[in-house]
This record gives C-alpha cells, sequence and structure tokens, in this order.
C-alpha cells in the first residue's frame, strides 16, 4: 500500500499502473520514473484491464490518460472510488489541457494529482514529491481518509467517535468538514449548515463545503441559499457537468428559462448522454414553445428509458396545456395517472386538468366526466366544483 511504504522508506518498492494510449508517453514515462528509483511499472493501452490488474496486482498509484468529460470515463473512475478496497489508490490524471477548472474537475473526481504533457524528469518528480510529502507529512490524512469512508458507507456511530477523538487533539478543517458532512447524512442538515457556515469563513474556496451546503440547503428547500451555494460551486468548479445540470434544473423549475438553457446545453455539449438531461431539455422546449424540439428530446428520453413521476408528466403536460397543444398535453397527463394509479394515491389534480382541457376544446361531456372523477376522490376540491358550474353553463348556452 502506498501510504505504508512511503512511511517505511520503501519508495523504491512502489508499483506504478500506468494507462495511456500513447507508446511514446509510456516508454519515456517509464524512463524518467525509473530514474527517480521506482523500478515497478505495469502498462495497458486496454482500458477495460485496468480494473483487472488494480485488484491482481499490489499496485501503490495509478496513472491514467483519460478525456474526464467523457460519460463512461466518468462512470469508471465513480465505481473505482467506491470500490472498498481500490479506493485507496491515489490516482493522478494525465493531460495536456493546462485549464485549472479542468484540474479543480478532475479533483472533485477523486484525483490525487494532475501530470501535464509534455512532461519531463522534472514534472514527474514534483508530482510523485508532492504526493510524498502529502502522504507523509500529514500524519492525520490516513486517519481523516478512514473516517469519510466509514461516514460514505453509513457507519456512522464509529464516524462520530473518531471525530469526537481527533476533535480533542487536532484543529484541521477538513475534520470540521467531516463532523458536516456526518450530520447531513445524518439528515441533521441544521446542525451541517452551523459548522459548514463557520468552516466557509476561514476556507472560502473549500469546494467541498460548498458543495455540501449546497445538498443541505436542497433537502430544507431554502431556494435562495441553494442557488448562493450552488452558483459559488460553479464559479469554483466551472467545467463540471453536474454542477451545470444542478444549475439547469433549479432555473428551469424556476422558469428562468435563459439560464436553464445555458446550463443544460452545455451539459449536453461535455456528458450528452447524462441521466435526466433529455427529459429536462424536452420540459425546456415545451416551455418555450419550441413543441418540435421538445418532442425529439422526449423521444430520446423515452429510448434512454429516463424515469418520470407523476409530478413531472403532470407538470409536462401543463406546460403543452399552455401552448394549447392538447394532444400531447393529455398524452402526458394520462401517463400521470398511470403512475399515481400503480402506488395507490389520489389522483384528482391530474384528473381535474383533463377536465380543463376538455373544456377548453369544447369537449363538455368529457370535462364534465373527468371534473366528477376528481371531485369523486376530492369532494371540497374548489376548483372542480367551479369547473362544473362552468361546463353546464357553457352547455346550456351551446343548445
Amino acid at each position: 500500500m502506498f501510504l505504508s511504504k512511503v512511511n517505511s522508506g520503501k519508495k523504491e518498492q512502489i508499483n506504478i499502473l500506468l494507462f495511456t494510449l500513447d507508446s511514446y508517453n509510456k516508454s519515456s514515462f517509464v524512463n524518467m520514473v525509473q530514474k527517480i528509483g521506482i523500478k515497478n511499472v505495469l502498462y495497458t493501452n486496454d482500458y477495460n484491464d485496468c480494473e483487472t490488474i488494480l485488484e491482481k496486482d499490489d499496485i501503490d498509484l495509478f496513472f491514467l490518460e483519460v478525456d474526464i468529460f467523457i460519460a463512461s470515463i466518468q462512470e469508471s473512475i465513480i465505481k473505482f472510488k467506491n470500490h472498498k478496497t481500490l479506493r485507496n489508490i491515489p490516482l493522478i490524471l494525465i493531460t495536456s489541457d493546462t485549464d485549472y477548472r479542468t484540474h479543480t474537475f478532475a479533483q472533485e473526481m477523486g484525483f490525487e494529482s494532475i501530470l501535464i504533457k509534455p512532461f519531463n524528469l522534472e514534472l514527474v518528480k514534483t508530482v510523485l514529491q508532492n504526493l510524498f510529502e502529502q502522504y507523509d507529512q500529514s500524519k492525520n490524512w490516513y486517519i481523516l481518509n478512514s473516517i469519510k469512508k466509514l461516514i460514505e458507507d453509513n457507519q456512522l456511530e464509529l464516524a462520530e467517535k473518531y471525530i469526537k477523538t481527533l476533535e480533542q487533539k487536532i484543529n484541521d478543517y477538513y475534520l470540521k468538514y467531516l463532523k458536516a458532512l456526518l450530520y447531513f447524512k445524518r439528515g441533521e442538515y441544521q446542525k451541517a449548515i452551523k459548522d459548514l457556515k463557520l468552516l466557509l469563513i476561514f476556507k472560502t474556496n473549500m469546494i467541498e463545503a460548498h458543495k455540501l451546503a449546497m445538498e443541505c440547503y436542497q433537502k430544507l428547500e431554502e431556494d435562495n441559499h441553494f442557488i448562493e451555494s450552488l452558483e459559488k460551486t460553479l464559479e469554483l468548479s466551472p467545467k463540471n457537468p453536474e454542477h451545470h445540470f444542478e444549475a439547469g434544473k433549479f432555473y428551469l423549475k424556476n422558469e428562468n428559462i435563459t439560464k436553464a438553457e445555458k446550463h443544460l446545453k452545455y451539459v449536453e455539449s461535455m456528458v450528452p448522454k447524462t441521466d435526466g438531461l433529455s427529459s429536462s431539455l424536452g420540459k425546456l422546449y415545451v416551455k418555450k414553445g419550441d413543441l418540435a424540439r421538445a418532442e425529439r428530446y422526449f423521444a430520446r428520453a423515452d429510448k434512454s428509458a429516463e424515469q418520470y413521476s407523476a409530478k413531472d408528466l403532470n407538470q409536462i403536460g401543463l406546460d403543452y396545456k399552455k401552448q394549447k397543444a392538447y394532444n400531447q398535453a393529455l398524452k402526458y397527463f394520462y401517463q400521470a395517472i398511470e403512475v399515481l394509479n400503480k402506488k395507490g394515491e389520489k389522483s384528482d389534480k391530474v384528473l381535474f386538468n383533463i377536465a380543463s382541457v376538455y373544456f377548453e376544446e369544447g369537449d363538455f361531456e368529457k370535462a364534465n366526466y373527468f371534473a366528477k372523477q376528481a371531485l369523486q376522490q376530492n369532494p371540497s376540491f374548489k376548483e372542480a366544483q367551479m369547473l362544473m358550474h362552468k361546463i353546464v353553463l357553457e352547455a346550456t348556452l351551446k343548445k
């Protein structure tokens, strides 16, 4: 294990796995690493082999040259970081992208360091030396990282015990973050926010703290504070599609179509297969009145088996109704009723929306039927009662 080999002074015994498709990179990298004194470098140009090699061999460091904006790469990195054993192996990204925003995104994904191409001996030496110092000098690093893993694995009582013990011995900002994370996992969002506010006074650019605050505010449905934290997170990591997707969904919900489109289209340009993206773009274009484009996105969402809640389906129906696209509106209202019926939940509001569509179309018989259905489920439904009166009045005048 990397940490134990560094601490025991056996750096020459470190095993490195290198993934790259560039054979020139491979040979120059191996030569440079060997000059530093590390002899054991395994290499593969097949990304699918990486996990097998990592599990089979005693790998201490994993250098990989990948495009971190490809969805399948992101999925594999997340899988890697969630693996109970492999997640302790430090990841180093090899890239020619010098943009600090890309590097911030890589760090968010769990990369310990960045090696920029074209690299030379000094660059490789610096990256390795920084890793050695991080693991060697930060004596609390391993304990703090272990506590984080305990929290992620929902072993909260044990994590709390270690946090309380460490609080008496050290004053570490990351420990304060872990305490807030513990509160979050317990559902104690106000306590988490209280600690995060204090932490962010001293560590204003700690992205993990801003992201956690954002999640707390989202749970508490405090939209103003949520978007403040989200915008700060975007400022610190403007290339992360995940943050743009959250922003896009927030602005879409709040009818800020211009901002919603900007963020959602960015996600589409970077990670087009993001789960839920096609349906979000479909909703966006219904609101914009671009129904042909909306239908294309909804068709794409259906093909990807994206899930809709009854609330989503009802809202899509309402947006189509505003555009007077009644057939599409009815399609989504009926789907919403199917979802609610499967769950055994009341569908009076959706039935009322169907009745109102038929009323606007002038089909008073069907409008009357669905309004009655809504009132059967909810006899005190005032809007449905008013619609019934309108239906009777209009039907009488029509005669």
